[in-house]
C-alpha cells in the first residue's frame, strides 16, 4: 500500500512539476492560464490528498515516501509563489471583460435609441 501511494505521489509530483514549468515558460502566464490548467492543478492536489489519506498513521514511511512528500512540499511552495501573479492577471482580464460588456451595453442602448428616433 505504501509503495503504491508513493508511486501515485511521484506521478502527481511529475504532473505538477511539468505544469509549473509549462506555465512559467509562457511569455505572460498570468493571462495564458486556462480553466483546464486550474482543473489539472485541482485534480493533482486531490490525488495527492488521497495518497496522504491512504497512508496509515501507525505505518513507518519509506524513504521513497519521504522523498516524494518532500518533492510535493516543494511543488506546493512553487504553486504558492506563482498563484498571486495568476490572480493579478485574472483580475486584470476580468476588468477588461467588464469594460467590454459595459461598452457593448452602451452601444446596444444607443442603437436602440437611434432606431426608436427614426
Amino acid at each position: 500500500m505504501a509503495n503504491s501511494a508513493a508511486e501515485d505521489l511521484r506521478t502527481v509530483n511529475q504532473n505538477l512539476c511539468a505544469g509549473l514549468v509549462r506555465l512559467q515558460s509562457l511569455p505572460n502566464p498570468s493571462t495564458a492560464i486556462s480553466a483546464e490548467d486550474f482543473f489539472a492543478l485541482r485534480t493533482n492536489l486531490e490525488r495527492a490528498a488521497s495518497c496522504m489519506c491512504s497512508m496509515s498513521a501507525d505505518s513507518r514511511p519509506s524513504a521513497e515516501w519521504e522523498k516524494e512528500i518532500s518533492e510535493y512540499r516543494r511543488n506546493l511552495e512553487r504553486i504558492v509563489q506563482v498563484l498571486p501573479s495568476f490572480h493579478a492577471g485574472l483580475q486584470a482580464q476580468k476588468g477588461r471583460l467588464e469594460a467590454a460588456i459595459n461598452h457593448l451595453q452602451a452601444t446596444a442602448t444607443w442603437a436602440q435609441a437611434s432606431k426608436n428616433s427614426l
